[in-house]
């Protein structure tokens, strides 16, 4: 290395003093001023005012907090209700008259996804873009049969 190199590392950098452009302007309420500009002890009123302002900014963080808190709060609990009510348990509503007297227009169920079906069971299922809310009368395996007259066979037998 040169020698101007190695004196300039040594030498002490004497012009990292904060200048007044440099330095940001703080707010502070007349009573830290004055205890910035006067180091003099403190009377009781100053410190009662200072412990106010304290006090004060103490309830404001709390508040803030808790309004984050409570938002949060309600959004997580919208969200979980949404994908609940979407994917596990969609609710629905009755239109029509064709599963009377079980259920009647204007009925609100709430249905639960399921592989297990068994004869008897009221499903809903798509159909034509439209859900339908229907009992089930067969299984896979089963014959099911409607003669002219309407008359509905379940594997052989005449359905209720």
């Amino acid at each position: 290395m040169s020698e101007e190199l190695r004196d300039k590392r040594t030498e002490p950098q004497t012009d990292l003093q904060p200048s007044a452009e440099t330095t940001p302007e703080v707010k502070t309420s007349d009573v830290s001023d004055k205890l910035i500009k006067d180091p003099k002890p403190l009377s009781k009123e100053q410190i009662e005012k200072l412990e106010q302002e304290l006090s004060l900014e103490m309830r404001k963080r709390r508040a803030r907090r808790l309004l984050k808190n409570i938002a949060f709060t309600m959004a997580t609990v919208a969200a979980m209700a949404v994908l609940i009510t979407t994917l596990w348990m969609p609710v629905l509503r009755i239109f029509g008259s064709s599963m009377t007297p079980t259920l009647y227009e204007g009925n609100v169920v709430i249905t639960m996804k399921s592989s297990d079906m068994k004869p008897g069971d009221v499903i809903a299922f798509y159909y034509n873009n439209t859900v339908l809310v229907k009992r089930l009368i067969g299984v896979s395996g089963d014959w099911i049969d409607i003669d002219d007259d309407g008359n509905v066979y379940v594997n052989g037998e005449l359905l209720d």
